[in-house]
């Protein structure tokens, strides 16, 4: 299975702590992925329709336990994305209007709540179960061997402002942009997608994808060395061929004789070490020279040359 495959079925079978961390799960499922309808006074229904057989099984579970309620499965097969899509009716039934109340969809005025229900927001453990479903409804992750990004989304602005601020408290820096009928909370950092998993209970996701994030670090690392010493080595070389080119000049207009004793001492270093670096020919030299010393007797060699060409050139 796919990493987002993984996660989904590990947060599938998370149990809450208490008994209304069920009804959490089962109140951001139906805002999520459900539509209520009303056909008279207090004659409701709802439809829910979901993508995964794991999420599907698990609605209609705590529907069942929870409430007793009647519920309709119809499957259908999407030939465009070529998926399997679950529809779960929830026909009008008489206590249906007190459930979605005792749920935290509706108020006592009838009314959609449009953030999370305050039963839920009181309680850690009921937002981490809250959470877990929203995810279960609409959450991505990419596959973090490409890159790190994660996301919900929600139709509510309501909603998804308070989830993002309760993931912030969490320490995980979400963000909030608006899609053309919905808002997408999303997070584009490893660790921190690492951290929401933490929280909601993901521990097994949660390590692989810590595991992914190390792996990666690692080899970044080990690019950024290599890529330096690359650069380091292409410098040298660079630098060592300049020099070798003076001394070209140097010796073929006859000026050899003319230099100081260390200007021909570090001429014959270098000729007889081509691919020395500076500091290995600062060693070979008698006595051995400093860093300074040897970087001096390059730019006065560079200074001769350029003066010869200058003279030629006139």
């Amino acid at each position: 299975m796919s990493f987002a495959s993984n996660i989904r079925e590990e947060i599938v079978h998370i149990q809450g702590d208490c008994d209304l961390c069920k009804k959490a799960a089962l109140c951001a499922l139906i805002r999520i992925d459900g539509t209520i309808y009303l056909s008279g006074a207090g004659r409701y229904r709802v439809e829910i329709a979901t993508d995964y057989g794991n999420v599907g099984r698990l609605i209609v579970g705590y529907l069942h336990d929870i409430y007793n309620l009647k519920t309709n499965i119809s499957y259908r097969r999407s030939v465009l994305h070529n998926t399997q899509n679950y529809q779960i009716d929830v026909p009008y039934q008489p206590h249906i209007e007190g459930v979605l109340k005792d749920l935290g969809i509706l108020n006592d005025q009838n009314s959609l709540i449009r953030g999370v229900a305050p039963q839920y927001s009181a309680s850690y453990c009921c937002i981490k179960s809250y959470l877990r479903a929203v995810y279960l409804a609409s959450g991505f992750v990419a596959e973090p061997k490409n890159s790190f990004h994660f996301e919900m989304n929600v139709s509510s602005e309501e909603l998804a402002v308070e989830l993002t601020e309760i993931m912030n408290k969490m320490g995980i820096h979400a963000r909030l942009v608006k899609r053309r009928t919905s808002w997408m909370i999303y997070v584009k950092s490893g660790q921190e997608i690492e951290q929401f998993f933490t929280c909601v209970g993901a521990v097994e996701s949660s390590k692989a994808l810590r595991e992914i994030r190390e792996f990666k670090a690692n080899r970044n690392e080990t690019n950024r060395f290599v890529n330096a010493f690359m650069a380091n080595e292409n410098r040298r070389l660079d630098a060592s061929m300049e020099q070798i080119r003076d001394i070209e000049v140097i010796i073929k207009k006859g000026k050899l004789d003319t230099l100081s004793p260390a200007l021909k001492e570090f001429i014959k270093l270098r000729v007889e070490n081509p691919d020395a670096s500076l500091k290995e020919i600062g060693e070979l030299c008698d006595p051995p020279l400093s860093k300074s010393a040897i970087n001096h007797r390059s730019r006065r060699l560079s200074e001769v040359a350029n003066k010869i060409r200058e003279e030629s050139n006139k």
